[in-house]
This record gives structure tokens, sequence and C-alpha cells, in this order.
């Protein structure tokens, strides 16, 4: 059951010391650059479960997940990244029995900690796993503090250089309950272990972002209005228009401020929205305040790209309704790529680098489905104009 754990903890890497990291001292991160993200494959060979009390092994000749990534720069490493399905093969347990290892409580949460620049190798915890076993005569839970947590966590590793993430036998909280039959076996409330190492397809690179500190003139209360703006489906190629769109924005001023949240959208709103079939719609911004992420400065231009996190939005037209977020519907944590022009006064939000999809789609006649990706476009002029540098 462990096995589908590992295979979705792609960005964090706490265990590189684990595995004969530790020539690089590792650098604790803040933000996070990942490339080229979005969904994931990993495949593995054997993967172990291990009661550690009684040294009883469930071993499954293979498993696969799939995952979704973030993907882009200036990324928190909470809940980079997602496991949304998660099976095992040929699994044999106590007294060479068949079983039949099921995830549950899915989506379970990656997250990245630490990266060791001299390997590539992040490392980080799958959080919230829960997966039953049976087998003939012989049921358990495996979870973190209790059997209904939903709270068990791993550590894994991935290396940039050799695409293989790793779930650690170390640094976990496993354990087994709810106990019935297996002979004495297993026992409630054993701690457990999981081992396994998943190829990744296509290959990821995960990097640690080195903090910057800013400075930002005058800031605090601006307000963004745009002209056309427009979210695209990007499988069906289906838009939704919004002729105008107008938010306020709380922006920190001063010298030596973190790129992390330096400023937050605290309301947004979406003007004369036309979807699919030339229909009307509304937007609504949910979830407020969304975060501004300063990541890079181009010294040249005076350009600052980053993020804006923290995006949830619902859609409603006649006879359609969907969610716009990142990694799921209730998630809160849909991303896009945005830059700001000092010279220009102008944000734009991009339409690479984010990880905005579509959720709880209802209707829509297939113009848009859920689980698709989705990009953003617009650009905002910004007032009162502000000058925002870094070193």
């Amino acid at each position: 059951m462990r096995t589908r754990l590992a295979i979705l903890l792609l960005p964090p890497l706490a265990a590189a010391a684990a595995i004969g990291l530790s020539a690089a001292p590792a650098v604790a991160a803040t933000t996070w650059t990942v490339k080229p993200g979005s969904v994931i494959n990993a495949t593995s060979g054997t993967t172990t479960l291990k009661d550690t009390t009684t040294g009883t092994t469930l071993t499954c000749t293979s498993s696969a997940a799939k995952t979704t990534l973030s993907s882009g720069s200036g990324l928190p490493g909470t809940a980079i990244g997602s496991v949304t399905s998660i099976g095992f093969a040929k699994c044999t347990g106590p007294f060479a029995l068949a079983f039949t290892v099921t995830a549950g409580d899915l989506p379970w949460h990656m997250n990245a900690v630490s990266f060791n620049s001299a390997a590539g190798t992040t490392t980080g915890t799958l959080s919230g796993v829960h997966a039953s076993l049976s087998g003939a005569g012989c049921t358990a839970v495996v979870d973190g503090t209790s059997a209904t947590a939903h709270n068990g966590t791993v550590t894994i590793t991935y290396t940039n250089t050799t695409h293989t993430l790793k779930v650690l036998p170390a640094g976990g909280n496993l354990h087994l309950y709810n106990v019935s039959g297996c002979a004495g076996a297993v026992h409630s409330g054993d701690g457990a272990t999981q081992s396994a190492a998943y190829a990744i397809s296509p290959a990821q690179t995960i990097t640690f972002a080195t903090a910057t500190s800013w400075t930002v003139k005058p800031g605090s209360v601006i307000n963004a209005t745009s002209g056309t703006t427009t979210l695209k489906d990007a499988t069906t190629g289906t838009t939704l228009t919004c002729t105008s769109s107008a938010a306020k924005t709380t922006l920190h001023s001063g010298s030596g401020l973190p790129g992390t949240a330096i400023g937050s959208v605290t309301s947004i709103g979406f003007a004369k929205c036309t979807g699919p079939f030339s229909l009307a719609f509304t937007v609504t911004a949910g979830a407020l305040p969304w975060h501004i992420n300063a990541v890079s400065f181009n010294s040249a231009t005076g350009t600052t790209t980053g993020t804006l996190s923290g995006i949830h939005a619902s859609l409603s037209g006649p006879g359609c309704t969907a969610v716009v977020d990142g990694t799921s519907a209730t998630a809160h944590n849909g991303t896009v790529t945005i830059t700001y022009t000092n010279t220009t006064h102008t944000l734009k939000v991009l339409t690479t680098g984010g990880n905005l999809h579509l959720y709880n789609v209802s209707g829509c006649a297939g113009a848009v489905h859920s689980g698709d990706g989705a990009t953003q476009s617009a650009a905002y002029a910004i007032s009162p104009v502000q000058t925002i540098t870094s070193p």
C-alpha cells in the first residue's frame, strides 16, 4: 500500500542524506522551480511494505501512479504536487498469500522540503497517505496516527539526473491499524516502512530558487484594470473571454522585502464574459486573497517575473458550470506566471508556466471537460505607478 505513496512524492528531497548525498549540505527551501510539471506518470519495480515490529513484509512486483505537479518558478514547497491515482500489482503478503492494496483519501500531497544542489536532489514528503490491505484471512489499514487520520507520511527524494523518485524507509510515520486475522504476522499499532523507486515520465527538473530581497515603491493599495482577459481550455481550445477585469491589490512597501507573498489580490471582478456557444457567463473569484510572489528581476528591462498563487474561481452560464483551480477543485492552489514592467506600469498574466485546470464541469455539451488544463491571458494597467527592483 505504501508503494503508491512513494510514486507521487516527486518534489521533496529531505532524504538525500539517507541515500549517501550528505557531502553537500542541503539548503532550506522557500520557493521552487519545476519544469515542465503538469501530469506525470510514475512506475516502479518492486515495492515493499514492512511491519517494523514483526519483520513481516508485503511486496508488490510493480506500482503505477499519476501525479499532478505544479509548473513554473516561485512555487511554494507545500502541496507542490499531488498523487491523483495509484495502483499496485501482484502483491504478496504474509504466508505468501495474494493481497490487494487499495489507496484511499486521494489526492495525497507532495511537499518539497530541501534541495542538495551538488546532487540535484530534492528531499520532501508525501502526506495524506491512507490505504487498505486485503488478503485471505488477513486485512489491515495503513495510515499515520490512527486508522482514520488520513495523515500517513513517507520521506521521498527526486534526483534530476536519474529522473527517479525514491520512497525511503526512514523518516515516515506509517502504522498498521484495524488488523483482522493475519495469524499474528502483523499487529494493530505496529510501525511500518515503505520502500520503492519510481521512474518519472516525462522527466522533471526541480530546483530551489535562492531567496532574493526586493524593493517596492510606493506600495500600499493598488488598482489594476485590464482590457480583454481570456481563459482557454488547453485540450478542447474552448475560450471564455471577458471584455474587462478590475482588481484591488495590496503590495508591501520598502526595501529588503521577501519575494514570497510580496503582495496580495484582495478583490477581483470580471465584466461581460462570454463562454462556450457565445453564452453569457459569470466569473466569481474565491478563496481570496490570492498571493503575489516575486521570483526574478531583469535589470535591463526593469521587469519582475513571478507568480500569482492561491487561485480559485467558479464559472457559471446557461447549462454550463465549472471550477478553475490548481491540483483539485478544492485545493485553492491555482497558479499563473505574471510579469510587471516598471517603464510600462503593466502587469501581464502569461499563458505559460501555470497549473490551472478545470474541475466539476456540469453540462457544457463537451465544450470543456473536468481535469482539462487551462491557461489565462491578460494585461493590467497598475495605478498608482509602482517601481519594483531587486539587487
